[in-house]
Parts: C-alpha cells; structure tokens; sequence
C-alpha cells in the first residue's frame, strides 16, 4: 500500500501525520522542530518508502496566503528537493478542530494546551481531509 505522511509546518514545530491510501484513514505521528523536518522525512522514507507528502497550505478566510505562508512554501521546496513528491491540502480550521477534538476527547487542561499534540492532530486532519477529497 502507497504510504502518505501530512505536515502541518510551523515555522518552530511540524505536526506529522501518516496514511495507507488503500485504507484512507489517517493518524497523527508526532510533532518535531521544523529545522529537523527534512532529515525526518528521509527517516521515514527509509523505513517505509513515502509515495507522497500532503502539506498543509495556510490561507486566510478570503484565500489570500497567510503570514506563515511563505516559510512553508520554502520547506515545500526543499522537501521537493529531496526527492519527494508533494501537494496541497487547505489548512484552514485545523487547528480549531484539532484543539476542539482534544477538548471534548476528557483530557486535562495541561495536556489539551500541549502544541505539540495540537500540531499532529492538525496534521491529521489535514491528511485525512486529503484523503476523504481524494478517494
């Protein structure tokens, strides 16, 4: 089965997320400091062959890009160079719903404020939204 991995890229951290797109579910990974994301991918490329990497494109309501934009466009870039095939997936509310998901999920206050959590599902939101528009 064709292995997927979603970003959600940061200019400080990148949630990771990853799918079977013979199953279409997707679930988060982890989250690492963005400055690693290249030498991560590479990891995972090795240890299961990655056949595409869905990046989350952060626009504003209007769809004009946002701020953090162009960081992401320069990691798309560089992950591109390394060897693997990309695409876009909008981002918009993914973080809204990851932290909403977290909150209704029971967990403690300390643990639904945890970023890194909130960035790997996001990354999973993102991914499963590609697969559901995809399939």
């Amino acid at each position: 089965m064709e292995r997927i991995l979603g970003l959600d890229i940061g200019s400080v951290r990148t949630g990771i997320a990853t799918a079977y797109k013979g199953l279409g579910i997707a679930s988060s990974l982890e989250t690492i400091e963005s400055k690693q994301l290249i030498e991560k991918l590479i990891q995972l490329n090795k240890e299961e062959k990655v056949s595409l990497v869905v990046i989350g494109k952060a626009t504003q309501m209007d769809g004009t890009p946002s701020e953090s934009m162009l960081f992401i466009e320069q990691m798309a870039d560089k992950i591109e160079k390394s060897g693997f095939k990309i695409t876009w997936q909008d981002e918009r509310f993914t973080s809204k719903l990851a932290s909403k998901s977290i909150a209704q999920s029971g967990m403690s206050k300390k643990k639904r404020q945890d970023k890194t959590l909130i960035d790997r599902i996001s990354a999973s939101i993102l991914l499963q939204s590609y697969l559901d528009r995809t399939l």
